[in-house]
């Protein structure tokens, strides 16, 4: 007996509370089997998604089903669709064999909203109007979204410890301005004023408030080196590029097709970087720069407890005042910022679609010889980005010189009523300078808070653009639909089967289970005994037609890549590869980590290499081809037809059960066609191509392809 799991990618939503992972034995039932199973990490970690599960599945005899329980983790934080595997101990199966399905993805949807649920009907709103993040207006509370972000980053223990431990070493930051300011007083109103014959005492006081101060700042160095190892940003930042990529990776094809490349990309580069550097470190440093202010305030009060002295409210009444006023400035100049803020960020969103189009339209540009026209449409462009960036520029500089305005004011006034109370003996010369120096730094730091409110404000339609694209609808409910039925039919089929009323190849009850296409069923689940075309298991299938008649869509269909056209159904248990007419490979990559891209192994082993080599060889490449596994620059050396080959060799070296391939002798001569077909058979005779392990143990191999062309029929099993 065979024992394996059911179906290879298990979906579930984050409310289900249990998963239940299906297993199969196929085979002998009459004896007991039994293997250890565990779950495994992936992108969901193990008591924060999910419980980590482990133990011993036994099967009696005639039992040929069982389910492994896996606890879910449910809550109202989002994250993206994340999963975990459930795996056997091949080494511990007792009483069979595990089979070549010896571990499930599962995948856990979530239902919240990024970054919280509260925004979700105003996300909807927008993307009923278009799905085109650089084009869609969000209409939200800016700060409650970028703080419903940050809230949501510091979910992360990691996040959240970094954020922590960086808000410690603001605080020593301000200590350490209040031991200066204490400081600056002692030496002006106490050490400086011993007579000339303690010079020693003045001396001894000097050096030991200077090394104070050179301890403090190695302190204070040594904190700031070792936040640099906290890797706060770059963690935050990884996490947010690999929700989005994730996010993309699975986007439905509708909101897809509306979606501009090179808005994507700068959403991963750009936008993710500046939302965790502008967005969520800002917020810390904006909490460290009032923390500052405040401690200003408060150093009056402690230097007039320390120094035995009344508060100066002279000094206390402006810096109090000061915030209000400021606030007041900011609120008024609000409206006209934002807008100035959008109409650059639009600007720019309009120079880079401008952009993008120029690239991807160059061979029709060069066609029909636009070159002209393409400069000069995207000069305009950038004529327009000019104009918006200058006047954005205008606000932006009148609103950054109020602070130094009204802190050199308010230095006049407290110049002239300070130095007045120090005549009068009223505040020591000591507290008038350290206070003069305090409203120069107030200024500087309302300037600085300014800053980082501008640079948070500036971020936010960069948030916007991450907001709406993690929103996005994704195809993972329509895949968990198709799943879902791939597993119930299998299960029911196999146990028709089995109780003698369904269909019997002799052998094993599993590999009777047909493929099936389903007549004028373009439903989901359509039903058992509706009218169906049949492919058995272990068969070289062709389909024919003319051009035009839909037969890239079948196939597309069958191998569960589009949704829509045609209801098809193939056994949950099998894994499906599907190679389009068109060669595609990673240009970024080697030969052989593009014939690696369906296999498990990550790193190839000698053996693996060696088949790789044989199946290209069988492919009718030339051995310089077949030499250059390892180089960067194979690509340039292919003709057409090689390349058309070399697309169709990932499918045979990662050797699926069933292997479906669009018109993949459309380009190839007669002789490499007659090569082609040969290997196919060859492939769904010995399931498998060069393969060293026993193929009885393996299971039946499908190939089905389409084609326009009149093929020899014999090596056929079904047309």
């Amino acid at each position: 007996p065979v024992v394996h799991f059911a179906i290879s990618d298990l979906f579930c939503g984050e409310g289900d509370m249990v998963v239940s992972v299906p297993v199969l034995r196929c085979g002998g039932l009459g004896g007991t089997s039994t293997v250890r199973f565990s779950t495994a990490d992936r992108s969901a970690v193990a008591g924060r998604s999910y419980e980590a599960t482990s133990g011993e599945l036994t099967f009696g005899p005639g039992e040929w089903e069982k389910e492994i329980a896996v606890k879910l983790i449910d809550d109202d934080v989002w994250q993206p669709t994340v999963m975990f595997s459930v795996e056997f101990d091949r080494k511990s199966i007792e009483g069979g064999t595990v089979g070549e399905l010896w571990k499930t993805s599962v995948h856990i949807m979530d239902d919240d909203t990024f970054p919280s649920n509260r925004f979700a009907e105003a996300i909807k709103r927008a993307q009923s109007e278009t799905m085109d993040p650089q084009k869609a207006t969000l209409s939200v509370d800016d700060a409650g979204l970028l703080w419903d972000f940050c809230k949501l980053m510091c979910v992360d223990p990691f996040v959240r410890k970094g954020v922590i431990k960086s808000c410690l070493v603001d605080l020593a930051h301000n200590l350490y301005m209040i031991q200066m300011l204490f400081i600056q007083v002692l030496v002006v109103d106490f050490v400086l004023q011993h007579p000339a014959d303690e010079m020693s005492t003045v001396l001894t006081e000097l050096l030991a408030m200077g090394a104070a101060n050179m301890i403090s700042f190695g302190v204070l160095h040594a904190l700031e080196h070792r936040r640099i190892s906290w890797k706060l940003p770059g963690y935050t930042r990884k996490r947010l590029q690999a929700a989005l990529l994730r996010k993309f990776l699975n986007f439905a094809q509708e909101p897809r097709s509306h979606l501009n490349h090179g808005g994507v990309i700068l959403a991963l580069t750009r936008d993710c970087s500046t939302v965790v550097q502008e967005g969520l470190l800002n917020v810390l440093l904006l909490a460290n720069q009032l923390s500052t202010v405040l401690f200003m305030i408060a150093y009056q009060f402690m230097s007039a407890y320390a120094f035995g002295r009344t508060p100066n409210f002279m000094a206390i009444v402006p810096m109090a005042v000061y915030p209000p006023v400021y606030l007041l400035f900011l609120w008024c100049r609000w409206s006209s910022t934002k807008d100035a803020l959008h109409a650059s960020d639009r600007g720019q969103a309009d120079f880079v679609a401008t952009c993008d189009s120029t690239v991807h339209s160059y061979p029709l540009i060069a066609e029909h010889d636009l070159r002209d026209h393409a400069v000069n449409s995207a000069t305009k462009h950038m004529a327009a980005l000019g104009a918006v960036d200058g006047a954005t520029a205008k606000v932006l500089l009148n609103n950054s010189k109020f602070a130094p305005w009204l802190a050199l004011s308010t230095l006049l006034v407290y110049s002239v009523l300070g130095g007045m109370q120090v005549v009068n003996g009223a505040v020591s010369l000591g507290i008038y300078l350290v206070n003069v120096g305090l409203f120069t730094s107030l200024g500087a730091s309302w300037q600085q808070i300014y800053t980082t409110v501008l640079q948070m404000l500036r971020c936010v339609p960069n948030l916007h653009r991450v907001v709406l694209l993690l929103n996005m609808p994704t195809d993972i409910p329509a895949r968990m639909q198709v799943s879902n039925m791939r597993l119930q039919m299998t299960l029911r089929m196999n146990a028709d089967i089995l109780s003698g009323t369904g269909p019997t190849t002799g052998g094993v009850s599993l590999d009777a289970i047909p493929l099936r296409i389903f007549i004028g069923a373009p439903q989901v689940s359509p039903e058992i005994d509706a009218d169906a075309i049949d492919i058995r298991q272990g068969t070289l299938v062709y389909l024919v037609g003319p051009h035009g008649e839909g037969k890239s869509r079948l196939l597309r269909a069958l191998a569960m890549r589009e949704s829509g056209c045609h209801a098809t159904f193939v056994p949950s248990h099998l894994r499906v590869i599907y190679i389009s007419g068109q060669p595609l490979f990673f240009r970024d990559r080697t030969l052989l980590e593009n014939m690696m891209l369906g296999s498990e192994q990550e790193v190839p082993s000698i053996l693996e290499v060696q088949r790789i080599g044989e199946i290209l060889a069988r492919l009718g490449l030339p051995q310089g081809v077949v030499r250059g596994l390892g180089a960067h620059t194979w690509a340039l050396k292919l003709s057409e037809t090689q390349r058309h080959l070399l697309a169709i060799a990932p499918a045979l070296i990662a050797n699926p059960e069933v292997l479906c391939l669009s018109k993949p002798v459309q380009h190839l001569d007669s002789r490499s066609q007659q090569r082609l077909l040969d290997l196919l058979r060859d492939f769904v005779d010995g399931k498998g191509i060069c393969c060293s392990r026993r193929s009885a143990t393996r299971r039946l191999r499908t190939c089905v392809l389409t084609t326009s062309r009149k093929l020899p029929l014999a090596r056929a099993d079904q047309v």
